[in-house]
């Protein structure tokens, strides 16, 4: 196969040839004007060819148990994914019947063969996990209660659980279960998870990091502070990475007003911030300091969300908010850095593979034509996850998703429509 257009490469923006081969992999990227270019299958005059967006932070639902199936699958949030640019995901353990040891794990690693994008899955970190034996994972840890019951009651106990993940990659939901208890009785839920329970379990993450051998990712970062932290902490040479969801980027506590009297749609853990930690997030990701774009994917139906479950879906909007990105003058590389570089050698780390993030020899042919040429609205009708709501529904952006490839294999939107 033969895919032509503007290519977003580590060299530049050049009109090029990628030459794909029968297995799904780019056999060769050959620039306008050789004599290397022949006809193409495919030819895209509008937007650009990035790397895929890679997404190392979803919550696809889906677990042995399938009691969950009816707000996402495996199925359904590939079709999200797609829909959205993301050609690959991660997916987070707290399920009703969390992957904490092999069987759980490998029991769970049987069902993302429905899915039509790569998936690696987490392992989950409680007070009595052990490390999996001979499967290279990535963990998470929920240092306090989210979504579920993989977290722990104190503080304390983590540093304990720690010690037995030597040399590990762990991911930190970063919310201290010692102040969400103190702070358990405010009469609102972003009263209850304010700037400090962010900050204060950052604090004791990077604190664990300098007294034992892991590599800390803290997710969905929220706050001044808690990044300030967090760049403090790279300067020092320590192994620390973050990711900020379009959420935190998008929304804050003034201008979530604009949609009125479904301001509960946007509850999440951490809840959204002022317009001053929002700017200052916004920027320090335009710097390069924030490693990850990620969606924090959470398909709540929207009965769940009126009894004020926590969790908004971002898979299907991606790419939107990409464009809007672009638009906000975030630089194109950087964009490039967050959403395929970055997140491609992540799940690389673990799943050999699957190696994604960039347009070169060797790589899966797994790609993203955006177009942010024109304003795209955003309905329900074209979303592809179970829940079937999205917080940017009715929004219009610059940034729409042409065509996907995963592993060479073609997707547009009136294939969507068919599966």
């Amino acid at each position: 196969m033969i895919i032509e257009g503007d290519c977003v490469l580590a060299k530049g923006i050049r009109y090029v040839q990628i030459i794909i081969d029968s297995s799904g992999i780019i056999k060769s990227v050959n620039e306008k004007g050789t004599k290397l270019f022949q006809k193409p299958d495919y030819v895209f005059k509008k937007g650009c060819i990035y790397p895929g967006f890679v997404d190392i932070h979803v919550h696809a639902r889906e677990d042995p148990s399938h009691s969950q199936d009816y707000k996402e699958d495996f199925y359904s949030a590939s079709l999200a994914a797609i829909n959205g640019g993301v050609v690959a995901f991660a997916d987070m353990p707290n399920n009703p019947r969390p992957p904490t040891e092999n069987k759980s794990y490998l029991e769970k690693q049987r069902l993302i063969d429905t899915s039509l994008v790569d998936v690696l899955l987490y392992a989950g970190i409680g007070p009595n996990t052990q490390p999996l034996e001979k499967i290279r994972t990535p963990y998470k840890l929920f240092m306090g209660p989210s979504i579920g019951n993989l977290y722990f009651e104190n503080d304390s106990d983590i540093e304990i659980a720690i010690k037995k993940y030597k040399g590990k990659h762990i991911s930190f939901h970063c919310e201290s279960s010692d102040l969400l208890n103190d702070f358990k009785q405010k009469d609102s839920h972003d009263s209850h998870r304010p700037e400090l329970v962010e900050v204060d379990a950052i604090s004791k993450v990077i604190s664990l990091l300098k007294k034992y051998d892991f590599k800390a990712n803290i997710c969905h970062v929220s706050t001044k502070k808690g990044l300030e932290l967090i760049i403090d902490a790279k300067e020092n040479n320590l192994p620390i990475t973050c990711e900020v969801t379009p959420h935190h980027l998008f929304f804050d506590l003034e201008n979530r007003k604009a949609i009125k009297d479904y301001d509960w749609l946007l509850q999440m853990n951490p809840p959204l911030r002022s317009i001053e930690d929002r700017l200052f997030l916004l920027e320090k990701f335009k710097e390069g300091r924030i490693d990850y774009l990620a969606s924090d994917h959470a398909p709540h139906t929207l009965d769940e969300k009126k009894k004020f479950i926590s969790g908004v879906p971002n898979l299907d909007t991606y790419g939107n908010i990409v464009g809007w990105l672009l638009r906000n003058k975030v630089p194109i590389f950087q964009i490039i850095k967050s959403c395929c570089i970055n997140p491609g050698s992540f799940i690389r780390k673990f799943r050999p593979d699957i190696k994604l993030g960039r347009i070169e020899k060797g790589y899966l042919a797994s790609l993203t034509v955006l177009s942010t040429k024109h304003l795209t609205q955003i309905n329900k009708t074209d979303l592809k996850t179970k829940c079937n709501w999205s917080p940017f529904e009715n929004m219009s952006f610059y940034g729409s998703i042409s065509a996907v490839f995963v592993r060479g294999k073609p997707y547009f939107a009136e294939d969507l429509d068919k599966l």
